[in-house]
């Protein structure tokens, strides 16, 4: 039998429907029901490495970044094949291809063992290999979640990620300096048009547009934001390239913060340091966002920011087709 790791880049079809059916094994020990369909729909922007033993898939790791750092958002080993190492033989080749990318840090959220027994192997596993936990999160999960952060020496580009973002190559942390924020003007609009196409960020927005290719009720819908007063507007530059835009409204009857960021700007660090540097246009408080539950990137932003849950909702997502659970988060 020869063991073989391969990268999967937003995987599909028959890749897609294995990965799945493994996060469907471990689902009555380790996951919630909705993991294994939640797994499906990631797979559309986040990356997966696959362990196979005589090709047959017998562990995964499904990872992303964002905020500049590397994120395992599920790893699992076939119940068939535990013990006999393949764990960490997958996670020390990622930990290999994240130095390689340049990340200097690696995070992995799970859940604590002091509420579900079940989970100290994961996280002796972890530590193991180096993680230490770092952060808790009463609020994420069922049971809350405690965030595991690996942080890796030496490596390449970490300190030197200066470079411009015309593609999506994912590279290391950014510096403050290369994020600003300016006032709109009407030339980005083009720019923001072009952002709003993306089908992945429409997807993990959740809550968009009816039909995020129709120019006019894009230009409508923009016309109405420029001319309100009560509306607070900056696009976000990275470098000299618009890399999205921030604003805060109260549409809802409470005074809201929103934001949208191209998908090549993801991962970089970017949304955080723009939100942060916004909210000092907006003194109001509390001032509250909404995100919808799975997504985590932008949870994290709000987090990183000071925002906190403080509220569930659920309403129709245009994105997606159905209704989505989503939080309401407050900054005090």
């Amino acid at each position: 039998m020869a063991v073989t790791i391969q990268l999967h880049q937003r995987p599909h079809g028959q890749v897609a429907d294995d990965i799945v059916a493994v996060a469907g094994l471990l689902t009555d020990q380790w996951f919630t029901a909705n993991v294994p369909e939640d797994t499906r729909r990631d797979l559309l922007f986040q990356d997966v490495f696959c362990l196979y033993d005589d090709r047959r898939l017998r562990a995964l790791l499904v990872f992303t970044s964002w905020d500049g750092t590397m994120h395992i958002t599920l790893m699992g080993t076939h119940p068939e094949c535990r013990g006999q190492g393949y764990g960490s033989l997958l996670l020390r080749r990622f930990l290999e291809y994240v130095k390689e990318l340049g990340f200097d840090k690696v995070v992995a959220l799970t859940v604590p063992d002091d509420v579900k027994p079940e989970y100290r192997g994961t996280i002796a596993f972890y530590r193991k290999h180096g993680f230490v936990e770092t952060r808790r999160y009463t609020e994420l999960w069922e049971h809350g979640a405690i965030e595991l952060t690996k942080v890796l020496k030496g490596a390449r580009g970490a300190d030197n990620v200066t470079q411009e973002v015309e593609s999506a190559e994912l590279t290391g942390n950014i510096r403050a300096r290369d994020v600003r924020l300016r006032d709109v003007e009407e030339g980005d609009l083009p720019m923001f048009f072009e952002q709003q196409l993306d089908p992945e960020a429409n997807h993990m927005a959740a809550f968009t547009a009816k039909d995020p290719a129709d120019r006019m009720a894009f230009e409508a819908h923009w016309a109405k934001i420029l001319g309100d007063a009560t509306i607070t507007l900056k696009t976000i530059l990275f470098g000299d390239h618009i890399a999205g835009s921030v604003l805060s409204h109260a549409w809802f009857g409470k005074p809201e913060v929103s934001y949208w960021l191209g998908r090549q700007y993801w991962g970089r660090g970017i949304a955080t340091k723009a939100l942060s540097e916004f909210l000092g246009y907006v003194t109001v408080r509390p001032l509250y966002a909404r995100s919808a539950k799975d997504n985590v990137a932008s949870l994290r932003v709000l987090a990183k920011c000071g925002f906190v849950i403080s509220g569930e909702d659920k309403g129709f997502a245009n994105a997606r087709g159905e209704d989505v659970e989503e939080f309401i988060l407050e900054l005090r």
